[in-house]
């Protein structure tokens, strides 16, 4: 067995230079000199207005100070303010010169904990005058700290300005691609009307044809806001709105929250198309969602869109449960008469001839319709939308037309009648009773029956229905006819 080795069991000594147990202690604290409490204590006894507060501390304090005065922030704390050893507290904390103020920064911000971490340790341990103000202006000229900072914390949202019009100020957004489909949404500010197309694709022509679609119904907005996609950043986009007059304003990129009306509502229609079911109409179901968004009172007006839009509510399936939308029109409406017997009117002509023809009213027949004579003698049916009323002039061509009542009275004439025109009578009219006609002859009855045939063994007035109706043929002479004489005054 060997002897072992002597050098391994002597080590050579190591004779590297050992470090400074101060240093190694504020190594991660401070990168310059370090301040102790006996450097804080000489530099009190030197500092002026520390000297005085000293002094105040020690022998009294002045009962006022002005606000203007360096040393009315002391004063303010006179109560708290106590020394030791040399150096003035408040409190438990210590009053730092100010030229050991510079130091005590620099530790505190050496790990760049940021302004409130640094407020928080500063203030377990030190105090002077505004030194939240100065831990504010070394993180803010810090330039790694500006660098590396998180962003600060969302700001109160914007608030558009209320619209005074419907349709004044529109925000537009595309949504989607969701179930293979892209949507065009647009929000009136003022209602909440809510638009929603389905389009091809996110480009400025989809978008551009959407507009044009919603402009041709409800008109021009004023001013139109989007974000800063590249379907409303384009040229062409640009121009649409140039070309309308209307104002396009882009959101801060990257901020959605400032299109917020668009944003939410196509979130809420993203939201009822996740409860769809599947193989379900979809276009039908976003009909009836959009339906439902213009109906229903909205959070924040408290009125439903179609109410502040239109200003009128539309008609639902609701409304027709209630009993006030039961109709009083009576199943036949009694329509007015609008010509009397006897009227000098023009009816319109469907044969050959002139267009109009004249007439006199000669009875009515129903509701609507009439009979009416010609200037030929004959006996038409017209309705009320065929007939038109015909000044009355001087001359007498119709009395030449008129019938004579003597003649109408005598049902043994039988010379020179003419049929009704059967193509233009029904049925149905051979019961009525055409009103009295005028007569030149002053001889001639108030009134008269019309001209009919009477059935041999019928009963005195009663109708045979069998038998034409047969009309005397007006006489063609104006001569007043001589009455005749079947006595004489001289009883002969």
């Amino acid at each position: 067995m060997g002897n072992a080795d002597c050098l391994s069991r002597l080590p050579v000594e190591d004779k590297s230079s050992k470090a400074n147990h101060g240093e190694v202690l504020m190594i991660e604290m401070a990168s310059s000199q370090i301040v102790n409490a006996k450097d804080i204590a000489a530099a009190t006894a030197k500092d002026p207005l520390l000297m005085k507060v000293t002094s105040w501390a020690l022998r009294g304090w002045p009962p006022s100070m002005s606000r203007d005065d360096e040393a009315y922030a002391y004063h303010v704390r006179r109560n708290e303010i106590t020394t030791l050893k040399g150096c003035l507290l408040w409190g438990n904390r210590t009053i730092v010169p100010s030229t050991c103020r510079k130091p005590i920064l620099e530790a505190l911000h050496s790990g760049h904990p940021g302004i409130v971490k640094m407020k928080a340790l500063a203030r377990g341990y030190f105090w002077w005058p505004k030194m939240d103000t100065e831990v504010e202006n070394i993180v803010k000229t810090c330039a790694p700290c500006q660098q590396t900072r998180h962003e600060k914390a969302q700001a109160q949202p914007h608030i558009w300005e209320t619209s005074k019009n419907p349709w004044s100020r529109l925000h537009v957004d595309f949504a989607g691609p969701f179930h293979g489909k892209i949507f065009f949404l647009t929000v009136d500010s003022y209602s909440k009307w809510l638009e929603v197309h389905i389009v091809k694709s996110t480009s400025s022509q989809c978008a551009i044809k959407s507009l044009r679609s919603l402009f041709a119904t409800h008109g021009l907005p004023d001013v139109i806001v989007s974000d800063n996609g590249t379907a409303f950043t384009s040229s062409e986009f640009d121009e649409f709105m140039t070309n309308n007059l209307i104002r396009h304003v882009r959101c801060a990129p990257f901020h959605p929250s400032s299109n917020g009306q668009a944003e939410r509502m196509v979130q809420t229609t993203k939201d009822f198309l996740k409860k769809l079911p599947p193989n379900s109409d979809f276009e039908l179901n976003l009909v009836r969602f959009v339906f439902n968004q213009h109906i229903t009172p909205h959070a924040t007006t408290g009125r439903s869109p179609a109410e502040l839009f239109f200003n009128r509510q539309l008609k639902t399936y609701f409304d027709k449960v209630h009993p006030h939308e039961l109709s009083n029109v009576k199943d036949n409406p009694v329509v007015k008469q609008t010509f009397c017997d006897a009227d000098l009117v023009w009816i319109r002509n469907y044969s050959t001839g002139p267009k109009w023809l004249k007439g006199r009213i000669y009875s009515r027949t129903g509701p609507v319709s009439y009979k009416v004579r010609l200037e030929d003698g004959r006996v038409i049916k017209r309705h009320l939308d065929q007939i038109r009323s015909r000044a009355v002039t001087e001359d007498l061509e119709m009395d030449s037309e008129e019938v004579d009542i003597g003649d109408r009275n005598n049902p043994d004439s039988t010379s020179g009648s003419t049929s009704v025109d059967e193509s233009e009578t029904n049925a149905a009219d051979l019961g009525s009773t055409p009103p009295a006609s005028k007569s030149p002859s002053p001889t001639a009855p108030a009134s008269t029956l019309p001209p009919q045939t009477l059935a041999p063994n019928s009963p005195s007035g009663s109708v045979d229905r069998s038998t034409p109706i047969r009309q005397q043929t007006p006489r063609r002479s104006n001569r007043p006819r001589k009455v005749p004489e079947f006595y004489s005054s001289a009883g002969r």
